[in-house]
């Protein structure tokens, strides 16, 4: 008897979401844990069955089982609570960075202190603020906070540098993002005016002069996300959406998140008012 795809992506699902040891061979932990994956999951086969299909290393079942494990855990980065690592002949399954984090609060906290954000009378200042410092931990270099009136439609300000000069590219990305921190979702409007906003800072000279005529990627930022027809317009037009989810998972996922920027000027507005 096989195990269906459906029910070994419901065992990686089960494994992501409960997982929380040190690292353990793969194999090992399976056959540990199969009753209780079986049980919870109601899957329709015996502990035998489980054990020499995707709990023996030397069988087919079990190499399908790695593949897919990995796939699903690409497909679902940063938000994968586990790794699954090759070495020394050995398949080890190990916490994530961002579910090592999510256990000892750190997500938890970085969402909270964005939520809070609002019992500020200068929210959204802070907030652009926030996303500046958020885009230079991403790498973004020549990260600009525009001034609050007269941008032109235009929050941030970042350049990415292409590395790979043997490419028929431009040596460098001029990125434009506008940010609302609402608390509702953003609609396809914003974004209209958006790329409408971009094409007239693109093509008057006297209108941030040092990006003129030269390569953009929009971004929009919504605290709270947007709604379906404004992802829809923004996938068709070549927008990039950020959330304040989005952008949470992301820190949760580095290795150290209380050293980044973002995270460091979150915990500096909190300080301030203690």
């Amino acid at each position: 008897m096989v195990i269906k795809q459906n029910d070994q992506k419901k065992i990686i699902n089960y494994i992501n979401n409960s997982f929380n040891e040190s690292d353990i061979n793969l194999s090992e932990y399976l056959c540990t844990n199969s009753e209780i994956i079986i049980s919870t999951l109601d899957l329709p086969f015996e502990l035998d069955h489980f054990y020499y299909s995707i709990g023996d290393t030397n069988s087919n079942e079990y190499s399908q089982f790695v593949d897919l494990m990995k796939k699903e855990i690409n497909k679902n980065y940063p938000k994968s609570k586990i790794v699954l690592i090759h070495e020394y002949g050995e398949d080890i399954l190990s916490q994530s960075n961002y579910g090592r984090n999510i256990d000892i609060g750190i997500k938890k906290s970085i969402s909270k202190m964005l939520t809070d954000l609002k019992n500020y009378s200068n929210s959204s200042v802070l907030y652009e603020k926030f996303c500046g410092e958020f885009f230079k931990d991403c790498g973004f270099e020549k990260v600009v906070v525009t001034k609050s009136s007269n941008d032109f439609g235009v929050d941030l300000i970042a350049q990415l540098k292409i590395s790979n000069k043997k490419l028929i590219l431009p040596n460098k990305i001029n990125i434009l993002a506008q940010v609302k921190y609402y608390d509702s979702q953003i609609d396809t409007s914003y974004l209209r005016k958006l790329i409408g906003d971009s094409l007239f800072i693109k093509f008057d000279s006297n209108i941030y002069t040092n990006i003129a005529h030269e390569p953009l990627c929009l971004y929009m930022i919504g605290h709270l996300g947007f709604t379906t027809d404004a992802k829809l317009f923004a996938n068709t037009n070549g927008i990039q959406l950020l959330d304040s989810q989005t952008i949470c998972e992301y820190i949760s996922s580095l290795e150290k998140p209380e050293t980044s920027l973002s995270f460091q000027f979150l915990r500096k507005i909190y300080k301030d008012t203690i």
